[in-house]
């Protein structure tokens, strides 16, 4: 459920948007929403354009939250870095550069979603048959 608060964090999003970025069914990322809004740190609310779709957007304790989690994230990662020897920094760089290839790849085709999202989608088609 960190994902779902990470993804909210540049904009509101509609529920459907929410389960194509995870990879899972509407359904799923409807009662991980639900579980989120229990405790206060989501909330949703119809289109005022389209009353049929749910906008879910982060509440003040949400962005305190993710605040709280991007901290702690941080954290790890420095604690690691700092432990890291020279040939798992260079390892580190190297791994970077590919990331940073695939993510310009990605987007050159206009990928959308996520690979466990077509993962998800091929397990879903393959119960189906």
């Amino acid at each position: 459920m960190r994902n779902v608060l990470f993804a909210l964090s540049s904009e509101p999003l509609r529920m459907s948007e929410i389960a194509q970025q995870e990879g899972i069914h509407q359904s799923v990322a409807s009662r991980m929403v639900a579980s989120l809004e229990a405790i206060g740190l989501v909330r949703r609310e119809r289109s005022a354009s389209d009353g049929r779709v749910v906008i879910v957007s982060l509440t003040e304790r949400g962005v305190a939250e993710l605040d709280v989690l991007r901290e702690q994230s941080w954290s790890v990662l420095r604690d690691v870095l700092m432990n890291c020897n020279p040939k798992e920094l260079r390892a580190l760089k190297e791994a970077g550069k590919s990331l940073e290839l695939l993510g310009v790849l990605i987007e050159e085709r206009g990928i959308q979603g996520s690979s466990s999202g077509w993962c998800a989608d091929e397990h879903a088609a393959g119960q189906q048959r």
